[in-house]
């Protein structure tokens, strides 16, 4: 893979995880506000780091791994969504 195509991936990932505890901690606070923004965040990173894996020269075991935790992220910001 690509040095600078794993970089970008990897970076979003951590970017990914990093805005799902920002929400996790700003839903403890009740700062809605917080949670939104985060949220969104999270969803564009999810929609651009599947647009990036989609064209990407990859191999099966890194395609794989970045599929699933596409999955993964996918349900927890639908977890961590508002309440109602």
């Amino acid at each position: 893979m690509n040095i600078q195509l794993h970089d970008e991936i990897e970076h979003l990932k951590k970017e990914i995880q990093a805005e799902e505890t920002k929400v996790a901690q700003a839903l403890q606070n009740g700062d809605n506000d917080s949670v939104s923004k985060s949220l969104a965040t999270i969803d564009s990173n999810l929609k651009y780091l599947s647009i990036v894996v989609n064209g990407a020269p990859l191999d099966k075991i890194d395609d794989k791994n970045i599929r699933e935790f596409l999955r993964v992220h996918y349900e927890n910001m639908c977890k961590l969504s508002l309440p109602a």
